[in-house]
């Protein structure tokens, strides 16, 4: 599998070239951001090449490229992970673009949940002015500060060019001028982290009877751990009404917590509510 991107600088004064300096730290930037998406959409396990193809006044063209003996492997559990396709590298790609432009170089004001609509988050800016995205497009860009790269990409913009471009193959995912570079910086907010709430189905793993334990389930090729914080499914488990046996598969409401501690990105779970319980036995 292979991805053309094409990072392309505009101004008439780059006919003499473009500073050195600042077209490594543009492509340093670059590659981080190309990578974050590529590990997003086609999994951590890939190994990708980021090769500068060719290089011209006023252009970088860089070759994206895949591992395809594990592609099809990778995006058969993506529904089970990152939620995204292989199809969506230039939609993550515009959406973080698209994203920092609406912030305008700040943090974001207010993230939150859209009612009956799990898979849909709503970002004010400090204007107050909102935007649409999904969860996981905003915990990738916020947790890995995609802005700060994005700076990298833009520093150019401060000596002879006037503006860039980003394509992937021939659609064009961002532009902005030496104006609009202004928002190409870290937003990370100060909390750092995102809330999300979906229905899922969950296999028991280990259980806990007693006391606030955390239990074990998989889910999909996944194990996590999670608190249920259910009174009323507890007080059935500590009852003995409810018993369990591995491989039994709860349908429940679970809230996911992002946060980065570090460089390091923690992920907890809780059950609010045990809907279902379907028993292998």
């Amino acid at each position: 599998m292979e991805q053309s991107l094409t990072l392309h600088y505009l101004g008439k004064k780059l006919r003499t070239g473009i500073e050195a300096e600042d077209l490594a730290d543009a492509i340093v930037g670059f590659a981080y951001i190309s990578r974050v998406a590529g590990m997003a959409v086609y999994g951590e396990e890939q190994k990708f090449d980021l090769t500068v193809r060719a290089v011209k006044p006023g252009s970088i063209t860089i070759n994206f490229l895949l591992e395809a003996a594990a592609f099809s492997q990778t995006v058969a559990s993506l529904s089970l992970s990152s939620g995204l396709s292989a199809t969506d590298y230039f939609g993550l790609l515009k959406s973080w673009f698209d994203l920092l432009r609406h912030l305008g170089g700040k943090p974001p004001t207010q993230v939150q949940k859209i009612t009956n609509s799990p898979n849909a988050i709503q970002i004010q800016n400090s204007d107050g002015a909102t935007i649409i995205t999904s969860p996981i497009i905003y915990n990738i860009f916020n947790n890995f500060d995609i802005g700060k790269h994005a700076g990298l990409v833009a520093k150019p913009l401060r000596g002879r060019a006037d503006g860039f471009e980003i394509s992937v193959g021939k659609k064009k995912a961002a532009n902005f001028n030496k104006r609009e570079a202004t928002a190409l910086k870290s937003v990370q907010r100060t909390e750092n982290q995102l809330e999300q709430e979906s229905i899922v189905l969950l296999k028991v793993v280990a259980p806990v009877f007693e006391g606030g334990g955390m239990w074990r389930f998989s889910r999909g090729k996944n194990v996590i751990t999670a608190s249920i914080q259910d009174p009323k499914f507890l007080a059935e488990v500590q009852s003995g009404r409810e018993s369990f046996s591995a491989g039994d598969v709860l349908q429940v409401r679970l809230v996911s917590l992002q946060q980065r501690v570090g460089k390091t990105i923690k992920e907890t779970h809780a059950i609010a509510e045990v809907i279902e319980h379907e028993r292998t036995t």
